[in-house]
């Protein structure tokens, strides 16, 4: 099973038949992170920890002192 099946198979148990009501009105992806925002208003946000990814090179561990979104 591919990792959007078992995804979907994921959400699906986890909210039940209000997921046929969801409707995602705008994606946002960005290089460590993706946001989600819902018809609702609702947004989500997921993101990876700084030095998560020890060979990732382009952001500097002064942007954990940034605010959280």
């Amino acid at each position: 099973m591919d990792y959007n099946a078992r995804t979907l198979e994921a959400a699906t148990r986890i909210l039940g038949p209000e997921i046929e009501e969801l409707c995602i009105t705008r994606t946002t992806l960005g290089l460590f992170f993706i946001a989600v925002t819902l018809e609702s208003g609702e947004t989500g946000l997921c993101a990876t920890p700084l030095k998560e990814i020890p060979e990732a090179v382009c952001c500097p561990s002064s942007a954990n002192s940034m605010p959280f979104p």
